[in-house]
C-alpha cells in the first residue's frame, strides 16, 4: 500500500510540473514551443534537491541528479561541479525562476571534459548522467527553467548605477544581485565544457533569462567549449566585463545569440550561431550606458553564423558600440527588406565610431547569392567602407572550427555540424 501510495504521489507531482512548464512557456512573444513528454522522476536517494542561498564551499557529484528550486546563488566560497553532473531547473517564474547564480567574491568550478560534459537542463528531462541527448525533449522546447549567471568585479558601464548594475530580475534587496568594480582580472572560476538547454523562463511579462548571462566577470576567468541549446532568451549575454570566451554554440534560440551590452572588452571566438524560426538577431551590439568606464570594446572574431532562411537580421550595432568583428561568416540569411535589417548601424554616435574606426567590421564573408555587400547594409553612408573591407563568397574559408565541439555537445550528437565549410 505504501508503495502505490508513493507512486501515486510521484504521478501527481510529474503532472504538476508538466502544467507549470506548458503554463511558463506560452506567455512570452508568443513564442510556440512543443509539449513535454511527462517525465518519469529520478530515484529520490539520486537526487537532491537545492534551495537557497550556498555560502560555504560545496561539491556535487556526478552520481547525483540536482534539481534547482527557486533562485539558486551561491554566496561565497566555491561551487564545484564535477564533469558528468546532470543539473535540472525546476519550473517557476518571476524573480524566483530556477537559476544558477553566482555572485561576486565566489567562484565556480565547473570543468566539464570532452567525454563527460557538465549539463544544465529542465527538470522535464529524463536526461541522466552519461548521456548527451535528451531521451524526451528536443530543441524546440525552451523557457522550462531559468538559466546561468556569473556576476564578477570587473568594470561595467550601467545605465541606473553608473560602476555598479544589478542583475536583471533580481530585486535590488538582494545584494548578492549586484556586479561590477575596477578589477579587470577578476576570477570567477572555471566554466567548461558545459551545455545548457531549455532555459529562459519568464521572470517579468516579455522578459526571460539568458541561458548564460555573464555580468562584470573578468579576465581571471576561464570560460570555453559552451553550448546553449533553445533558450527563450539571448543564448548568451555580456553586461560589461572583461572575460574572454572560446569554441560556444548557441542553437536556435528565441531571441538574439550573441548580446554585448555596458562596455564589455573581451573576446569572444571560435564560435557558431543558428538561427531558428523565432530567433531574432544574431548579433545586438550595445556600447557603454553613461560615462562611467566608456572605453571597454569587444573582439568577435573567427565565427560562423547560419540563418534560417527566414531572418533577415544579421546584425544590429547601437548606443555607441564600439569595438571589432572580424572573420564572421554569414549564410542562409533572407534577403534584407529594410534598411533596418541586415547588418545595421545606427545613426549618431554609433555611425561615428565607424566612420572614425572605433567600431570595426572588417574581413567577414558574406554568402548572398545575386546580392552584393550594399545589399546588406544600411544605406549608401556604409556601403563603400563595408564593400572595400568585407567579401562575399560561398566558403568560410576555414574561419571556424567545428572539431572541438566532437563528443561532449549536442550539437555534434545530432550531426548538426556536418557540411558546413
Amino acid at each position: 500500500m505504501k508503495t502505490k501510495m508513493k507512486m501515486k504521489k510521484l504521478l501527481i507531482a510529474s503532472l504538476l510540473i508538466l502544467g507549470a512548464t506548458t503554463l511558463f512557456t506560452s506567455c512570452s512573444k508568443d513564442k510556440v514551443t512543443d509539449p513535454v513528454t511527462p517525465i518519469t522522476p529520478a530515484p529520490e536517494e539520486n537526487t537532491i534537491v537545492i534551495t537557497g542561498n550556498i555560502s560555504s564551499s560545496t561539491t556535487w557529484a556526478n552520481n547525483k541528479t540536482y534539481i534547482l528550486n527557486g533562485r539558486v546563488i551561491v554566496t561565497s566560497g566555491t561551487l564545484t561541479i564535477q564533469a558528468g553532473t546532470v543539473i535540472k531547473g525546476r519550473a517557476g517564474t518571476n524573480s524566483n525562476a530556477s537559476s544558477l547564480i553566482i555572485a561576486r567574491g565566489a567562484k565556480i568550478d565547473a570543468q566539464g571534459t570532452p567525454s563527460s560534459p557538465i549539463i544544465f537542463t529542465s527538470e522535464a528531462d529524463v536526461i541522466i548522467s552519461g548521456q548527451i541527448e535528451s531521451p524526451n525533449l528536443d530543441a524546440s522546447q525552451t523557457g522550462l527553467w531559468g538559466g546561468v549567471a556569473i556576476l564578477g568585479y570587473a568594470p561595467v558601464s550601467d545605465l541606473s548605477g553608473g560602476a555598479i548594475g544589478q542583475l536583471e530580475g533580481i530585486p535590488a534587496s538582494v545584494t548578492e544581485g549586484a556586479y561590477g568594480g575596477s578589477d579587470v582580472a577578476d576570477n570567477s572560476g572555471v566554466f567548461k565544457y558545459v551545455s545548457i538547454r531549455h532555459g529562459g523562463t519568464v521572470y517579468q511579462p516579455g522578459k526571460e533569462l539568458n541561458g548564460l548571462t555573464l555580468c562584470g566577470v573578468g579576465t581571471g576567468t576561464e570560460i570555453n567549449h559552451i553550448e546553449i541549446i533553445g533558450n527563450s532568451d539571448d543564448g548568451i549575454e555580456f553586461f560589461g566585463g572583461s572575460v574572454n570566451l572560446s569554441s560556444v554554440i548557441i542553437y536556435k534560440g528565441s531571441d538574439d545569440g550573441l548580446d554585448i551590452d555596458q562596455s564589455y572588452s573581451g573576446t569572444i571566438s571560435n564560435f557558431i550561431i543558428f538561427q531558428g524560426v523565432n530567433s531574432d538577431k544574431a548579433f545586438e551590439i550595445d556600447g557603454p550606458e553613461n560615462a562611467i568606464n566608456p572605453t571597454g570594446t569587444f573582439t568577435i572574431d573567427s565565427g560562423y553564423v547560419v540563418g534560417d532562411a527566414t531572418n533577415p537580421f544579421y546584425a544590429h550595432f547601437k548606443s555607441s558600440a564600439q569595438g571589432t568583428m572580424k572573420n564572421v561568416y554569414f549564410t542562409d540569411f533572407k534577403i534584407p527588406a529594410a534598411t533596418s535589417e541586415g547588418l545595421w548601424i545606427a545613426t549618431g554616435s554609433t555611425q561615428t565610431n565607424y566612420d572614425n574606426n572605433n567600431l570595426v567590421i572588417t574581413s567577414n564573408i558574406f554568402n548572398i547569392s545575386s546580392l552584393t555587400i550594399a545589399d546588406i547594409t544600411e544605406g549608401t553612408t556604409n556601403d563603400v567602407k563595408m564593400t572595400s573591407n568585407n567579401t562575399v563568397g560561398t566558403s568560410s574559408n576555414g574561419v571556424f572550427n567545428a572539431s572541438v565541439f566532437t563528443g561532449w555537445s549536442l550539437a555534434s550528437s545530432k550531426g548538426w555540424l556536418l557540411g558546413l565549410n
